[in-house]
């Protein structure tokens, strides 16, 4: 923006002086081109001041940041705000984004403010920084995959973040309750870090919250029941830790979840009945539940289903009918299950799946030949098999995986 205003101010100073050369020599001037020339360049340098920069307290503050973050590569000898040097590299693949962003449009377009900051797998070796705070306009903080320590600043919950992303680091301590005070968040991603203790129930204050990601810590407890305000949720997360308890019956308001991802949580099953009216799932992703053995979950309205996975969820009896209605489904992995009897005949109107997964033990009836399927695999089926189908409605191949 900044390089841009000086080329037009060069145009227009050279149009300046056209136009005073032919006035001057048509005799309507009294002074030499030399002289306009001299008022042109004196003007110069006014309209370079007038070019938009950063107010002088946020680049001490990213100073500050920079130490804090172990960030040795910015170059404080250009405005942050300029997009020169280190502060926005433009051509960085996304998983590599390296970008100071500002909003210049304050005090007639003079004044910037950070808006973001998003430093993604630039190993940076230090801690979260506290001084986020002093940057009152900051919407965004992104230090994804590098190797940061230490504890989230609970100063964080005064301010008004929409995204804090910090996966993929060595943060540990616990999630601050004070992070419940942001009302502008929209994405906390806390996933593949040290986590620990159980989630703060302040979270569920978070009402415009779209994305929750907690991943690979070390969580326990129960999920707490104010989670269920989270109305507004797309996605949510949690895999690889401790929890106890079952799954919660009150998912069933997140009426907006998209992404529901449940694995290895160490929380027990059944799947909830609640789970029946999230009609705009398109991602179901359930694992490994301890508990008794239950019935296909009722997941008729979901028919934007893209991809389903059950695996191990203590299931028991004859797949539904009405997983033929799914006709969005591209992934089924039922494996693991108890499942039994025969294969749903509504099964064939899955054109679209490209990958299925079950335990033998549900292969019964004459589907199998309906459709025309070569079984490549032993003819004996271990006990311990399952089938991987990579197209269900055409002639194709079954790969016995053990």
């Amino acid at each position: 923006m900044f390089l841009t205003w000086n080329i037009v101010v060069l145009l227009c100073n050279y149009l300046f002086l056209i136009i005073l050369r032919k006035m001057f020599l048509r005799g309507r001037l009294g002074f030499s081109v030399a002289s306009a020339a001299a008022i042109v360049f004196t003007f110069w340098p006014v309209k370079l001041a007038s070019g938009a920069t950063l107010v002088p307290d946020e680049v001490d503050v990213l100073r500050e940041i920079a130490k804090t973050l172990g960030k040795t590569d910015w170059n404080f000898g250009v405005d942050p705000c300029s997009g020169e040097s280190n502060w926005r590299n433009a051509t960085a693949p996304k998983e590599f984004a390296n970008a100071v962003t500002c909003d210049c449009s304050f005090e007639n377009s003079t004044t910037c403010h950070v808006v973001s900051i998003v430093l993604k797998s630039q190993s940076l070796p230090g801690e979260l920084p506290p001084e986020l705070v002093k940057l009152p306009y900051l919407r965004e903080f992104d230090v994804t995959r590098n190797y940061l320590s230490g504890n989230i600043p609970p100063i964080w919950g005064t301010m008004q973040l929409v995204n804090i992303s910090l996966n993929s680091n060595r943060i540990s301590g616990t999630i601050p309750k004070e992070l419940g005070n942001i009302s502008t968040l929209a994405n906390l991603t806390l996933d593949f870090n040290q986590l620990s203790g159980t989630i703060p129930p302040e979270l569920g204050n978070l009402s415009r919250l779209q994305r929750l990601t907690l991943t690979s810590n070390n969580w326990t407890g129960e999920l707490p029941r104010t989670l269920a305000n989270l109305t507004a949720l797309k996605e949510f997360w949690i895999g690889d830790c401790n929890f106890t308890g079952s799954i919660p019956n009150f998912i069933e308001n997140w009426k907006s979840i998209e992404y529901l991802v449940i694995h290895g949580s160490g929380l027990k099953g059944p799947i909830p009945p609640g789970i029946a009216s999230l009609t705009n799932l398109t991602d179901l992703r359930i694992s490994d539940l301890s508990g008794n053995d239950t019935t296909f979950p009722n997941l008729r309205g979901a028919t934007n289903m893209k991809t389903l996975v059950l695996r191990s969820c203590n299931i028991v009896g004859q797949l539904p009918d009405y997983l033929g209605s799914l006709t969005k489904l591209r992934v089924l992995d039922l494996s693991f299950n108890k499942i039994d009897g025969p294969i749903p005949r509504s099964l064939d109107a899955l054109s679209n799946t490209v990958y299925i997964k079950w335990s033998r033990k549900v292969l019964k009836g004459d589907l199998l030949e309906k459709i025309s399927l070569r079984v490549k695999a032993s003819k004996s089926f271990p006990p311990s098999a399952q089938i991987v189908q990579t197209k269900l409605c055409k002639p194709t191949e079954l790969l016995m995986k053990n």
